[in-house]
C-alpha cells in the first residue's frame, strides 16, 4: 500500500485549487473524482466573477481545468470513494477499486441537491442532462434553478419556474436574464400534489399567492437547495479537512471554492514544512 501526504476527494474548483497549490511542495498527492474534472460547475450557464474572464460558461471552465491538470494525470484517479477510516497518524481511503493510505484527507466533494421526501419515489432529476420533452418545470428559486432555466431555454425548451420564495437572495442580473426568456414564474408557491401521468410527463397542483394552479409538464427539475455531500467517515479527527462548498454553502460559487482550495493548501504547506524544520533542529 503506497503512502500519500494528501488525498483529495473531489475534482471541482476547490479540489483543483488545492491540487495545483499543494503540488508545489508535496509530490505524494492523489485526487479522486467520480464523474468529471470541474465538478458541478460544468452546469453553469454564465459565470461573471471567475478570475481572468469577463464572462464564461461552466463547460469552458471544465475544459480549461482538464488542460491545466494534464501534467497531474498520474495523481488523478476516476474512482468512487466509499468510506474513510481515521487513525491517529493517517487515514485509510476505501474506493470501489482499492484502499489508499494518506497523512491527510481533503474533502472537496461539494454539495448534493435536496429532495422532496414526499415524492422521492418519482426520482425527480436535479440536472438538465437527461431531461425529456419540451415543456419543463423547475421547482426551486435559487441561482442554480435560474441558471439551469437559461441553459434549457438555449436548448429550445419552454421553462416554468415554481418557487416558494421571491428571489430576494439571487443575483439580480441573473434574475433579469431569466425574466426575459419566460413569463411563467410563480413566486411564494407551495406544492400541493405531484404525480406521474402515465409515461409521458407529470401533473403538478400548486398554490401561488393564494391561487391554485394545475399544470402538466414533460419533465421536472428539482432545485430546492443543497446539503453537504460527505462520504461515510469512521472516527473522524483532525486529519479530515473540508474544503470549498462542502465546508460552507457560502462557497458555492466556483471562484470562491477555487480560492479556498489554494488558501488551504498554502496554510497546510507552511504548517507541515515548519513542523519538518522543527523536527530536524531537535535532532
Amino acid at each position: 500500500m503506497e503512502n500519500y501526504d494528501f488525498v483529495i476527494i473531489g475534482g471541482g474548483p476547490a479540489g483543483i485549487g488545492f491540487l495545483l497549490q499543494i503540488s508545489k511542495d508535496f509530490k505524494k498527492v492523489l485526487l479522486f473524482e467520480e464523474k468529471r474534472i470541474g465538478g458541478d460547475i460544468f452546469y453553469a450557464h454564465k459565470i461573471t466573477n471567475f478570475p481572468g474572464f469577463y464572462e464564461i460558461d461552466g463547460k469552458t471552465i471544465c475544459f480549461r481545468f482538464e488542460n491545466q491538470v494534464k501534467k497531474f494525470k498520474r495523481n488523478i484517479k476516476f474512482e468512487k470513494v466509499l468510506k474513510l477510516k481515521c487513525f491517529k497518524n493517517y487515514v485509510l481511503v476505501k474506493t470501489e477499486k482499492d484502499i489508499y493510505k494518506t497523512r491527510y484527507c481533503i474533502i472537496a466533494t461539494g454539495r448534493k441537491e435536496k429532495i422532496l421526501k414526499k415524492y422521492s419515489k418519482l426520482k425527480l432529476k436535479n440536472r438538465y442532462e437527461s431531461i425529456k420533452g419540451k415543456n419543463i418545470c423547475i421547482i426551486g428559486g435559487g441561482e442554480v434553478a435560474l441558471d439551469q432555466s437559461l441553459t434549457l431555454f438555449k436548448k429550445g425548451k419552454n421553462v416554468t419556474i415554481i418557487s416558494n420564495g421571491n428571489f430576494d437572495k439571487v443575483n439580480k442580473e441573473l434574475l433579469k436574464s431569466v425574466k426575459k426568456i419566460t413569463k411563467r414564474i410563480y413566486q411564494f408557491s407551495k406544492i400541493l400534489d405531484l404525480k406521474k401521468v402515465d409515461k409521458k410527463g407529470y401533473k403538478i397542483l400548486f398554490q401561488s399567492r393564494s391561487k391554485n394552479y394545475k399544470k402538466f409538464f414533460d419533465d421536472i427539475i428539482l432545485s430546492i437547495g443543497s446539503s453537504k455531500n460527505l462520504p461515510p467517515i469512521n472516527n473522524r479527527n483532525e486529519r479530515i479537512i473540508l474544503c470549498g462548498s462542502v465546508k460552507s454553502k457560502k462557497m458555492k460559487q466556483g471562484s470562491i471554492s477555487f480560492a479556498d482550495g489554494v488558501k488551504l493548501a498554502m496554510e497546510l504547506s507552511i504548517k507541515l514544512k515548519r513542523g519538518r524544520n522543527e523536527n530536524s533542529i531537535k535532532k
